[in-house]
């Protein structure tokens, strides 16, 4: 092995840097173990076999390292990257945990980002063989296709505190045995993962007893594989799902339902489609959301005419927004804004709804007619909100009347019209606002008037501007057009800052 080889070369070495260290005071070299040990942790495993040859203090630390990561990209440096090499690699971690004398490993690390794909019995066997050696923190990084199998003795590690699992573009099927038991895991983190069993899921997530984040991400859970993905966690604090929504293989399959059970939860974040019913039990300790819904590419939804469609998408997402009414900070993303109020009925006035406890609100929004209206109403629903940030994107769609010419200027029009005004609000103190250079201009003037004359506590409003060579004439006009309104707040200071919005 290589770092066999280098041990054997560097004999010599290592007497001469014996007698250095006695002469100089090796300091490092004279901590303990579980010091030199932190210093080792963040470390590839090919530079800490490589501290052997400093001195004999060193020359077998690695074997008892309770760290263990492996990156090929590391480990292929001052190579050619051959076959050879690659397959050297798969040597060294075989050789790294015969010679380990520890029962106990921390960490380990595998992050493998080569086309050429690992042996799967390799990759199983170091997955034994750190569980044999209870394990805590198990991060495996590698592209693989399905017919990988993760050991089943995984799932049933009392030591693991943390599982991370990522498979590259290709989902791998995460098979689960009958029993489960996993006392102490607290973070699990899934990517390209695809779940095939509804009941054995389940009882996976309801197994970890102490799971407190979980990050599911880009992982396969279609109506054709299961009819409920339910995540039953009693200690949830934290949960990530977030799908590839413009990933083609996910159209016609259909989409599951998403049940989550989290007493305890205090933040959530979701990026998904809109076609994908969510169902949130007991959000009372919610603090934090973001929802990304975005509508499948092959719907067609028409802001002239609320279609049957629209109306399903407006009745989840509002069902959504009604279980997560007492968080504190909140975004939301266009297509919310766009399905939840649309003309000619405004599904948000049909339910009691409000955010009392709300204080931060992010919106990302194409500041089109309905979306003007969406936010209205929710600033009317949202009397306590301290910080408002808006975001203006670019449509990459135009689905009003066919003309992306015309979209903006007839919905300020019919804004005017739709007599939906927007109440004093009493405790907003600091407003930004990013994309106003490029976007809907028209209607972005529109939107600052109406919110500066019922802002009456405001304090800063900051106009985030992006990094564009060419934005000092429109910056210039934008100015002018603000001048000529009249604020309601005496005490508004009016900033213009080239840095993304934070809160």
């Amino acid at each position: 092995m290589e770092f066999q080889c280098t041990q054997m070369s560097t004999r010599k070495k290592l007497k001469s840097g014996d007698q250095q260290d006695a002469s100089n005071g090796d300091r490092i070299s004279d901590l303990p173990d579980n010091l030199l040990h932190q210093i080792l942790a963040s470390l590839d495993m090919k530079c800490v076999v490589q501290t052997s040859v400093l001195s004999t203090r060193w020359r077998n630390l690695w074997m008892s390292l309770p760290t263990l990561n492996f990156d090929l990209d590391t480990f292929l440096e001052s190579t050619k990257g051959t076959a050879k090499d690659k397959d050297r690699f798969m040597e060294f971690v075989d050789q790294v945990f015969i010679h380990q004398d520890i029962t106990n490993v921390q960490k380990f690390h595998l992050f493998y980002n080569e086309k050429r794909e690992l042996l799967h019995k390799r990759v199983y066997s170091w997955i034994c063989a750190a569980v044999r050696r209870n394990v805590q923190e198990l991060f495996i990084d590698f592209p693989t296709a399905n017919s990988f199998k993760l050991p089943f003795r995984l799932f049933t590690c009392q030591s693991l505190k943390v599982l991370k699992l990522e498979f590259g573009s290709s989902y791998v099927c995460l098979r689960l045995p009958e029993f489960i038991s996993l006392p102490v895991l607290k973070t699990v983190h899934l990517k390209s993962v695809r779940f095939s069993d509804e009941s054995r899921t389940s009882k996976f997530f309801s197994s970890c007893v102490v799971l407190e984040s979980l990050a599911i991400i880009y992982c396969d859970f279609s109506f054709y594989l299961l009819e409920n993905l339910i995540i039953s966690c009693p200690k949830l604090k934290h949960l990530v799902i977030e799908n590839d929504i413009d990933r083609e293989d996910w159209y016609g399959k259909g989409y599951c339902k998403v049940k989550i059970f989290a007493p305890y939860l205090e933040s959530l974040r979701c990026r998904d489609h809109l076609g994908r019913d969510y169902v949130i039990e007991n959000s009372s300790s919610l603090v934090k959301v973001e929802i990304y819904m975005e509508k499948e590419k092959t719907e067609d939804l028409d802001c002239g005419e609320l279609s049957d469609t629209t109306k399903e998408y407006g009745a989840r997402v509002i069902s959504v927004l009604s279980a997560v009414r007492n968080v504190r900070e909140l975004t939301l993303s266009p297509w919310l804004l766009e399905v939840i109020f649309n003309p000619p009925v405004a599904q948000l006035e049909s339910v009691s709804l409000q955010f009392l406890n709300l204080r931060h609100l992010k919106l990302k929004t194409w500041l089109c007619n309905e979306s003007i209206h969406a936010i209205t109403y929710l600033l009317n629903i949202s009397l306590n909100v301290e910080t408002l940030i808006v975001e203006v994107k670019k449509r990459d769609i135009c689905i009003y009347d066919g003309y992306k010419d015309h979209f903006w200027t007839t919905g300020v029009s019919e804004y005017k019209d739709r007599g939906l005004p927007l109440h004093c609000m009493n405790h907003l103190k600091f407003f930004g606002i990013k994309g106003i250079l490029g976007y809907g201009c028209i209607n972005v003037m529109i939107f600052l008037e109406i919110l500066l004359k019922k802002a009456l506590v405001l304090e800063k409003m900051v106009v985030f501007t992006a990094k564009d060579p060419n934005k000092d004439k429109r910056l210039m006009k934008f100015r002018e057009k603000l001048q000529q309104i009249s604020p309601v707040s005496s005490n508004v200071g009016f900033f213009f800052e080239s840095s993304d919005p934070q809160y």
